[in-house]
């Protein structure tokens, strides 16, 4: 069984450009044709709001849990201990080191 959660839906009509043998879009609000359509689940999956809902799928089950996100969370760039990083100390170069040293 499939629903459209109404609340969330924004009527962009990616569903319905993904099956469109299965889903429409009426009055702004996706709407299903046929919910036997073989594409629908790529159209429940492509939906940026998350408003098409398979069976078994709800939203409070912890099939579609998702960890939180956090908007202050960086992946990749961050201060670091000396010795640990990307190696942009000392010889970061190619060239033969300082002049003077042996």
């Amino acid at each position: 069984m499939v629903k459209i959660d109404e609340n969330r839906c924004i009527g962009c009509g990616i569903c319905a450009n993904i099956c469109p043998e299965g889903m429409k879009i009426i009055n702004g609000t996706a709407k299903i044709k046929n919910e036997n359509a073989p594409c629908i689940k790529e159209a429940a999956a492509s939906c940026p709001r998350h408003a098409i809902i398979l069976e078994g799928n709800e939203p409070d089950s912890p099939i579609n849990n998702t960890a939180p996100y956090n908007k202050n969370f960086e992946v990749g760039r961050g201060r670091r201990k000396r010795g640990e990083g990307r190696g942009l100390g000392m010889g970061r170069g190619s060239g033969r080191g300082r002049k003077g040293r042996q």
